[in-house]
């Protein structure tokens, strides 16, 4: 792993990959915790 400066190009597709992913584990985990958590 190697620390490198992002262009804003990247960024912006780092942070999407990133929305995409967390919105994947909600969707996932959201009937289960739905009760719990109201989500």
């Amino acid at each position: 792993f190697e620390i490198r400066f992002l262009t804003p190009f990247e960024m912006t597709i780092v942070i999407f990959e990133t929305a995409q992913m967390v919105n994947d584990i909600k969707i996932k985990f959201r009937k289960p915790t739905h009760d719990l958590y109201g989500w």
